[in-house]
């Protein structure tokens, strides 16, 4: 079982909503958000409390990139796992990833995000 806040950012809503049941059956506190401007105001809402950040790439209105660059402005530590339905060489080569974040490529089965999302938890 997990434990800790992580905020969920897709814009597909049932992928989302996918995400949330397998992480909150888990024990993970969720908070949801469909893109990058709604995922700021609700990590401001939750005061920063946030253990990890699981964000798509793209989405409309403001991706995981430069939603992930606003968020280490004032939390440069905040754990950070990318997910996109681009292949990875796309999004890492060309620079919408940089090199060295975490990336779950789409699809992916719940026990494989899960497993991304204890790793990443169980970092120092």
């Amino acid at each position: 079982r997990g434990s800790g806040t992580l905020l969920v950012v897709e814009d597909d809503k049932a992928v989302r909503q996918l995400m949330l049941t397998s992480l909150g059956e888990q024990g993970y506190r969720t908070i949801a958000a469909s893109h990058g401007g709604e995922a700021l105001v609700r990590f401001a809402e939750a005061g920063g409390a946030v253990d990890l950040v699981v964000t798509d790439v793209v989405m409309p209105e403001m991706g995981g990139p430069e939603l992930v660059s606003r968020l280490h402005e004032t939390h440069p530590g905040l754990k950070v796992l990318f997910i996109s339905g681009y292949a990875e060489d796309r999004i890492v080569h060309h620079g919408v990833v940089e090199p060295g974040h975490e990336l779950l490529p789409k699809p992916f089965l719940p026990g494989q995000l899960l497993a991304r999302v204890q790793a990443l938890l169980a970092q120092n």
